[in-house]
């Protein structure tokens, strides 16, 4: 099958190709200096949001592939299912009302109370997986820096513990 380039990078590329090409209007001679390098600035602000963009609508992707075709969280890896139970749960918010002195019941309720709905078609086949997003994934670390692709990549159930290598032009993981 050939490869075709998918449709949120084909707006990427649109995009910086017109931010591009509007750095180089303002570069033209007679643009005063302070425009030139507002609209020098502009240009870097812009392309990172249209990067940050194109990180989110990867990932919304992702999504939308095991929620449309997964009737169950099965073949949804561990870690993501793991991130998504506790993310649909409020798992975090019962046991930190726990740990600052609330009882346990209400903690066993709260957990007994993730087991179903959207929370519980994580952890179990016989609920029908509830569609989940990107935005889910990603939670508040949309900006993809360095950092953040790295943490939605954990969340993917994808590990990388050494950097990729080159060897002859060819890059592989070791």
């Amino acid at each position: 099958m050939a490869y075709s380039i998918s449709q949120p990078r084909k707006d990427l590329i649109a995009a910086v190709d017109e931010i591009t090409q509007r750095a180089y209007s303002a570069a033209q001679v007679g643009v005063p200096s302070d425009v030139r390098e507002y609209a020098f600035a502009a240009s870097i602000f812009l392309s990172h949001a249209e990067l940050e963009n194109y990180f989110v609508d990867m990932i919304d992707r992702v999504a939308r592939l095991y929620s449309n075709h997964s009737p169950s969280a099965l073949p949804i890896p561990t870690r993501l299912r793991a991130h998504l139970f506790v993310l649909k749960s409020s798992l975090q918010a019962a046991f930190g009302a726990k740990i600052s002195g609330g009882d346990e019941q209400s903690l066993l309720a709260a957990v007994e109370r993730s087991f179903i709905g959207s929370a519980g078609s994580m952890i179990n086949p016989a609920i029908a997986l509830v569609p989940f997003t990107g935005a889910e994934i990603l939670g508040d670390y949309s900006y993809p820096s360095i950092k953040n692709i790295e943490r939605a990549m954990r969340r993917l159930g994808k590990v990388c513990k050494t950097p990729p290598t080159t060897v002859g032009g060819i890059h592989s993981e070791t």
